[in-house]
């Protein structure tokens, strides 16, 4: 919903493209992949941080942080922790510093825009949480629109709408 903030419509040469913003993702993750709530956390310089990886699953052993620590210059990392409306184990996302500014590379400010430069720890978090919700959006279905992918006029429909889609210039 642009709205709600949750997404940006911007031209791209000649053409208009909804863009999805960080509460576009959280939004959908909670829709289509049965997120109950999602929580960032920065790891800081002098924080005891331990977490172990079994059977290809992160769980967060301990994290202890103290408020001297909290220091957006000492930034060491980011993890989200996803919580879900079912019964089932939180999904944890680790990253490190260098790859949540690796991400940001991937914007259009290159990380460079005032909030980046003046929150990276919030900025950090935002990031985390898009990763993580990442992986239940794109690997849901699509029950939820009524349409079954596999079906021959969801098949044309998509056809015609890759042919006639963004022809007329907004």
């Amino acid at each position: 919903n642009p709205l709600k903030g949750q997404c940006d419509f911007i031209a791209y040469d000649n053409k208009l493209s909804c863009d999805l913003k960080y509460f576009g993702t959280y939004a959908l993750a909670k829709r289509l992949g049965d997120v109950k709530e999602v929580i960032p956390t920065v790891v800081y310089e002098g924080d005891t941080f331990e977490y172990e990886i079994r059977d290809g699953v992160k769980k967060i052993l301990k994290h202890i942080q103290a408020f001297e620590n909290i220091d957006v210059n000492k930034i060491k990392g980011a993890y989200a922790t996803v919580y879900f409306n079912a019964d089932r184990a939180p999904h944890v996302e680790i990253m490190t510093m260098a790859q949540v500014r690796q991400a940001w590379q991937q914007g259009a400010m290159k990380g460079n825009s005032p909030a980046h430069k003046n929150f990276p720890d919030q900025m950090a978090g935002k990031t985390v949480i898009s990763r993580a919700c990442k992986l239940f959006i794109n690997s849901s279905d699509d029950s939820e629109l009524g349409i079954d992918n596999t079906d021959q006029r969801s098949i044309e429909s998509k056809q015609v709408i890759s042919q006639n889609a963004n022809q007329e210039e907004i």
